[in-house]
């Protein structure tokens, strides 16, 4: 319940802005608005059954880490979307920002909804449902509330970072790796509220799902596969390592040393002799 109450708080405190932003701070037209949107929606729904796959073979919990972050990050490119104004990286930059972000959307949408069903306590279900929709929607309802009044103290507001070059007393300025104005703060404090979720949903344990190394399994196994038809030889080998076989030996090298260690738990072990 805290985990979806702080996530929907993050993703709603700066959500309402990303239409004024593209309008007034970059001068696009509402066409682009909804050609984005558009965009959005259609990675979203492209993404359901990926993500949905991918929840029912390793859990609910570690799909809504992953799309976490993904989200995340997404509100880490808006602040570079203007170094100050437009620039020619300002329309592709959009353009991954609302593939990702519907690809990522889509994931914590299914997954929030998956993993409280599956949390819900025997008997309590329909009172634990409505009291975790009453506080996420509370806490969706007060994130645009609180950043309005935010976003118009910070709209004078500004934090600059430039690059100059000094030769004797001439001073020229290479570049402006950042620029931080306005809206832009509430995304770095929509990103802040999301790092909080995600460390929330750190201490949520949901049973029933495989171990970590069944992922990393899975992951390596995908990999395997994308690079084994390459004509790189050195990838191929590296695929092909049987990687399992390190940690088999390091287990066995432990059980060695504790029984070494114990060596009364040893003769225990073995029969007495006749």
């Amino acid at each position: 319940v805290i985990f979806l109450a702080c996530w929907n708080f993050a993703a709603n405190f700066a959500a309402p802005f990303m239409t004024v932003y593209i309008i007034q701070r970059l001068g696009m037209s509402m066409s682009w608005v909804l050609g984005l949107t558009a965009l959005s929606q259609m990675a979203n729904m492209a993404a359901l059954t990926v993500w949905g796959r991918i929840a029912d073979r390793f859990g609910n919990k570690i799909v809504l880490i992953i799309c976490g972050w993904l989200f995340l990050t997404t509100l880490l490119m808006w602040p570079f979307t203007t170094m100050p104004d437009r620039h020619f990286l300002t329309v592709p930059l959009l353009i991954q920002i609302h593939i990702q972000a519907g690809i990522a959307l889509a994931g914590v949408n299914l997954c929030a909804g998956g993993i409280a069903l599956k949390l819900a306590p025997r008997g309590k279900a329909t009172a634990f449902l409505a009291v975790n929709a009453l506080i996420s929607g509370a806490a969706a309802t007060l994130a645009p509330i609180m950043s309005g009044p935010l976003a118009d103290g910070l709209s004078q507001q500004a934090l600059t970072f430039h690059v100059n070059w000094t030769s004797g007393t001439a001073l020229a300025r290479l570049f402006t790796p950042l620029d931080v104005r306005g809206l832009d703060f509430l995304f770095f404090f929509a990103f802040a509220f999301g790092l909080y979720a995600l460390h929330r949903l750190l201490a949520v344990k949901e049973g029933g799902i495989v171990e970590e190394e069944a992922v990393a399994e899975a992951f390596y196994a995908g990999l395997r596969r994308l690079v084994r038809p390459g004509t790189l030889a050195g990838l191929r080998q590296l695929t092909d390592f049987p990687f399992a076989s390190l940690k088999v030996s390091h287990l066995a090298e432990a059980a060695d040393r504790a029984r070494e260690g114990n060596p009364q738990e040893e003769e225990q072990r073995q029969p007495p002799e006749q």
